[in-house]
């Protein structure tokens, strides 16, 4: 591209190339920079008067300044013995021997390499050919005699590459470490958190157990467990860094392995260790240190735990609640326990275990047999002052069996509760409104001679109930206390309770109730109610009509006319003598229809202490047959027998007729109305010379006829007239008849002159009055008189 001023310089004097005298004097000249190339150089030179010769000689150079590639080096992988063949870590070439390796180097082609063990030399003008690779053969054994340096032991090995400019580039170091020794073998230990049961003992319950131990740091660790069977790897790992055992300058490091799960048995348990070359510990060794293991993952057999039914106190063996054995005292109770053999046992109160034992042959014989169960004492008061546990409550037991591997199975849970403080005393017994029969259900007077009763007392307690009358007390009924909830208030302890006792004879009793818990304790007697039972019904009382309202001919007779009558009752009471009550009595009459249908028309109302009671006028009643029954009840409520007492009310005044009503002025009875017989007529005609003549007619059957003679025939019935005569009507039928006829023969001398005179006209008047004594209409009847016979006041001759 043409020349290019690179420099200028001025030669030296003369002197300087050492010959005075020829005229010639050195010059150098440093160019200036000039890129990578190959240049053809020229000079020329100008002297001091600016003459300026022609070219010299021409040469040519090249400029390099770039240097070869950066060179690689890399052990090749079949001499990187061990685990890992990239680690650089080896015995040596296994075809070649110990500590012999081949080294592979990468390069610019035509650069030459010398591979450097640290700073020295070991290899030199190693060439790189075409490929830009060669691989060298490194002998430490004989590189150690030339260097020093031990066969055996790292090599920070690199390598320099150098081209013909002498331009040099230097690899990454390869640290290759020669080690022929094989490591010490490892001693493998059971894991703590592995070795279940009791530490140190090779027995474990975990099926996979943790070992571990110290080996050569970095090693591979295999661990082998052989049952006899051969060896079977179990687990494989690579120590710690010599660091991890606490002591960084020894070469060990920690190892831990979790083996694979293995079956219950025993095993010989031991590692073998390669370190990263490959070299294996001894295997003579490896089984010097192994370690015996029994793996034991079956669980011993589930223990039981039961209170011995004697310790089980209270009205049942087996609901687990007690006082405590009435041998040892309160608090105080004997379990019955069975587990494996040869376990151990824990007794447990919740997650506190109180008591520990061996389950062994002598506990076995702590029952008196050999059956697989054994008795132990729990003192409820030592586990309060040692465990701070109530002794008084309720205590979920439970055992637990535990074998030499650590293996534990835990027994159902016991709940034992101790109680040996007696319940507060119930309340009252309340008669309950159903049993409290008659008008009252709060007096405690019933009929019910097995009554119920019911209180509140301790929750689920047995509760007793017990009567007293003139003898001692007897129990008449047992029930049980409900739960805590039945008395509407969940959180008191309190229940409620009914109970229907045994039947009790008629009297009066105190009742009382006490309780029992379920632990047996027993509370105080209650405070007594007063009942009375009375089953006995008043006697079959009595209803009469009283005689003033009890009208007609007889105040005995039950007709009448009053239709308000009112009425006497009595009645007797058996027990009159054993009433917590007076008031005992109450009277209902009802009127009962002759179709059967009754209707109250009397009550007393309130309870009286009088057996008998007049009552106020009732009605009024319609005419007719009245059944008035009366029935009297007691405060208990028994009711007497039936009264029954007709009565008829009768307001209606008879009829009355004298002679026939058909026939006018006929009254005079036939044997009266005298005549001559050979003239008929006279003997009808209402004249006669009877002066105390039989009079008769019709009325209302029953009925009382009453006669009177008109003295001053006037018309009507006067107080002085006199009665003639009285007479029954007498029914037609003689017997049920609403009619019947009458006759009358008169008591007064109808010519006596006290009344009247001699002979001539007569008139009597007629009344009726029925049973009920109603009075009726006043009849009249006028017939004639005649008692002087026919007299001749003239005679007379005729033509």
């Amino acid at each position: 591209s043409g020349p290019v001023l690179a420099g200028i310089g001025i030669a030296q004097s003369d002197e300087s190339d050492g010959d005075p005298t020829d005229g010639l004097g050195i010059w150098e000249i440093t160019l200036e920079p000039l890129a990578d190339g190959t240049y053809t150089l020229t000079a020329e030179s100008e002297d001091l008067a600016g003459n300026i010769s022609d070219a010299g000689e021409p040469i040519q150079i090249v400029i390099d300044t770039t240097g070869p590639q950066r060179p690689t080096i890399d052990l090749i992988d079949s001499d990187d013995t061990g685990l890992s063949d990239l680690d650089n870590v080896t015995i040596g070439d296994p075809t070649q021997g110990n500590a012999i390796v081949d080294i592979r180097i990468t390069s610019d082609p035509g650069t030459v390499v010398d591979l450097k063990d640290g700073n020295t030399v070991i290899l030199a003008g190693i060439p790189i050919g075409a490929s830009g690779e060669a691989v060298v053969t490194v002998d430490f054994n004989a590189a150690a005699l030339v260097s020093g340096f031990p066969a055996e032991g790292p090599h920070p090995l690199s390598a320099e590459a150098y081209d013909a400019a002498s331009n040099r580039a230097q690899s990454e170091q390869l640290l290759v470490t020669v080690d022929n020794t094989a490591p010490p073998a490892t001693m493998p230990m059971l894991a703590d958190y592995s070795d279940s049961g009791a530490v140190g003992d090779g027995i474990t319950s975990v099926v996979a157990p943790a070992f571990h131990g110290l080996a050569e740091a970095n090693a591979t660790v295999r661990l082998y467990a052989d049952r006899g069977a051969g060896p079977v790897l179990i687990g494989e790992t690579v120590a710690g860094s010599d660091e991890s055992d606490g002591v960084p300058t020894d070469g060990l490091g920690v190892w831990e392995i979790t083996s694979e799960p293995l079956t219950d048995g025993s095993y010989t348990i031991w590692a073998e260790v390669e370190d990263l070359a490959g070299n294996v510990s001894d295997a003579n060794d490896n089984v010097l240190l192994a370690l015996p293991v029994t793996v034991d993952a079956t669980a011993p057999q589930r223990p039981t735990i039961d209170l011995i039914d004697a310790d089980d106190t209270g009205e049942h063996d087996k609901d687990n609640v007690t006082i405590g054995d009435p041998t040892q005292g309160d608090a105080i109770v004997d379990v019955r326990i069975s587990a494996e053999v040869g376990s151990t046992v824990r007794i447990k109160d919740g997650e506190t275990i109180i008591d520990s034992f061996t389950f062994d042959a002598a506990f076995d014989l702590t029952d008196g047999v050999v059956d697989g169960f054994g008795v132990r004492t729990i003192d409820f008061n030592a586990v309060e002052t040692t465990y701070n546990i109530p002794a008084e409550g309720p205590h979920p037991l439970s055992t637990e069996a535990v074998d030499a591997a650590g293996n534990f199975t835990q027994s159902e849970e016991l709940l034992v509760t101790i109680d040996h403080t007696a319940p507060d005393a119930p309340s009252v017994p309340d008669l309950l409104d159903d049993s409290d029969s008659g008008a009252f259900n709060d007096d405690n007077v019933t009929n019910i001679n097995a009554p119920a009763f019911s209180g509140t007392g301790e929750a689920n307690a047995i509760v007793r109930i017990y009567a007293q009358s003139t003898g001692g007390a007897q129990l008449v009924g047992i029930g049980r206390v409900g739960s805590d909830e039945s008395d509407g208030v969940p959180t008191d302890g309190l229940g409620t309770w009914e109970v229907t006792i045994e039947p009790l004879d008629d009297g009066v009793y105190s009742i009382w109730a006490e309780l029992e818990d379920q632990a047996g304790n027993v509370s105080d007697a209650s405070r007594s109610l007063v009942i009375e039972i009375d089953t006995a019904k008043p006697n079959t009382p009595y209803l009469d009509l009283l005689g003033e309202d009890d009208s007609g001919r007889s105040n005995v007779d039950n007709i009448t006319n009053v239709n308000t009558p009112r009425f006497s009752a009595s009645s007797h009471d058996p027990n009159a003598g054993s009433h917590i009550l007076a008031e005992n009595y109450r009277f209902r009459i009802y009127d009962r229809s002759e179709t059967g249908g009754e209707v109250l028309v009397y009550d007393s109302g309130a309870l009286g202490a009088a057996s008998d009671v007049t009552t106020p006028p009732l009605g009024a009643f319609a005419d007719g047959v009245h059944n008035f029954k009366l029935e009297v009840e007691d405060r208990a409520g028994n009711i007497s027998d039936d009264f029954l007492l007709p009565v008829v009310i009768d307001t209606i005044a008879p009829d009355i007729s004298i002679g026939s009503p058909a026939t006018v002025f006929d009254g005079l009875h036939p044997d009266s109305n005298s005549g001559v017989d050979a003239l008929p007529a006279s003997l009808d005609d209402i004249i006669t010379n009877d002066t105390v003549p039989t009079f008769w007619g019709t009325s209302e059957a029953d009925a009382l006829i009453r006669m009177s003679l008109d003295t001053n025939f006037n018309g009507a019935l006067d107080p002085g007239d006199p009665t003639i005569g009285e007479a029954v009507t007498i029914p037609f039928d003689g017997n049920e008849a609403q009619v019947g006829g009458w006759e009358l023969t008169s008591v007064v001398n109808f010519n006596d002159s006290t009344y009247v005179s001699r002979d001539g006209l007569r008139r009597v008047f007629g009344q009726a009055v029925d049973v009920a004594g109603n009075v009726s209409e006043t009849e009249s009847f006028e017939f004639f008189l005649d008692t002087q016979g026919p007299q001749i006041t003239g005679v007379a001759i005729t033509d």
